[in-house]
């Protein structure tokens, strides 16, 4: 009898299906504004946790379970999918991996920079109405502290720009809240020079999370949600967790790293040394060629 021919290794990441697989597992759902819906599981709308998704889940399971092995970026990823009958006991973790080159060669000053980062879309699942209401509440306390956005959807008529403007304006903070717009990670790089911190605070489960990875990899203290595969990197001593949607401990972890230097120090320092290590696409080049030739 001819052994049997191994099918191909694959990562969710490279798969449209694996992708929304996930997001209908962790009933990531978005309702019209672009927030995660959060109705509890009976009273969700049929577009949602219907009977089309549960049969399209059922196709993916089966299509999925048809290859040997699977590479996940994190334990959070690979347990959802083993939660749903997806490969069990198949899976390997190898760490997403960045463009380390633009932000390795950053040199931060050690002078007290208070300039808060958040790069990404403006849409609410991403958090960042949230990162505007905790920077106005740590602009009460720091006066010299600005909030950058950086990314799509930040045209003036944008409907995500405008809320997070009147929050802004609500809060008297508008002259120091900035939209840069798009920018190269060399241009990014160049910021995180003098980035106080970098705020990720998602309200839906990330599967990774690129940008607060690059703001790591730069030296800049991380503070992030504590929500889907981000509190497995983020952690011992390399940024602090928060409640996803929650404010007001968001902007007391940001005030607690401005006000440390010691504090903040070690985050830049631990955080770049981690992510230096872990997120490098020669090292997860080789996890997977050896993954593969077992």
């Amino acid at each position: 009898m001819a052994p049997k021919k191994k099918g191909p290794l694959i990562s969710y990441t490279s798969t449209p299906s694996g992708t929304i697989f996930l997001e209908i597992a962790s009933g990531s759902f978005f309702s019209g504004s672009s927030s995660p819906c959060s109705s509890s599981s009976f009273s969700k709308c049929l577009s949602c946790s219907g009977a089309k998704n549960q049969a399209y889940l059922a196709l993916v399971r089966r299509t999925l379970n048809k290859f040997d092995a699977a590479v996940a970026p994190s334990n959070f990823v690979k347990n959802l999918f083993e939660k749903h009958g997806v490969l069990r006991g198949k899976w390997r973790i190898i760490p997403a991996w960045i463009d380390l080159l633009p932000f390795k060669s950053v040199r931060r000053s050690s002078a007290p920079f208070q300039d808060i980062y958040f790069t990404g879309p403006l849409a609410p699942f991403k958090g960042a109405p949230v990162a505007a209401r905790a920077f106005a509440l740590v602009a009460r306390r720091f006066p010299k502290a600005r909030l950058f956005f950086a990314g799509p959807q930040q045209e003036k008529s944008s409907p995500f720009r405008v809320a997070i403007e009147k929050i802004a304006s609500d809060a008297g903070v508008s002259k120091r809240v900035h939209f840069l717009g798009f920018l190269s990670h060399k241009q990014l790089a160049k910021r995180y020079c003098s980035a106080g911190v970098y705020v990720a605070p998602a309200l839906w489960p990330e599967q990774f999370g690129l940008n607060w990875a690059e703001a790591m990899a730069a030296g800049v203290p991380v503070v992030a949600s504590r929500i889907g595969s981000i509190p497995e990197f983020v952690k011992d001593g390399r940024g602090i967790l928060v409640p996803p949607g929650d404010e007001k401990n968001l902007a007391d972890a940001i005030s607690s790293v401005f006000s440390s230097r010691v504090l903040s120090s070690a985050f830049s320092k631990t955080g770049r040394r981690y992510s230096l290590m872990h997120f490098d696409p020669a090292n997860s080049a080789e996890k997977i060629l050896i993954f593969r030739s077992r």
